[in-house]
């Protein structure tokens, strides 16, 4: 399965606990607007593909007709 953070690609992943890390990336999006953009962009897209609701149905269905076939 596709994950759902990209990192740097639709957001960061940063180790738990690490608030310098958590700063820098909030203080990086803040300084620089065209990356805050992209982000937030690719993260909608993220929503309305993988995280959707008929996707999540149809791959259900796929899944109980793979195991109903054998």
């Amino acid at each position: 399965a596709m994950a759902i953070i990209e990192d740097q690609i639709n957001g960061y992943i940063v180790p738990i606990g690490d608030g310098k890390a958590i700063a820098e990336r909030i203080n990086l999006l803040y300084r620089n607007k065209d990356l805050k953009e992209k982000l937030s962009n690719n993260a909608i897209k993220t929503i309305e593909t993988t995280m959707s609701h008929k996707r999540t149905v149809a791959n259900l269905i796929t899944y109980f007709e793979n195991i109903l076939a054998h």
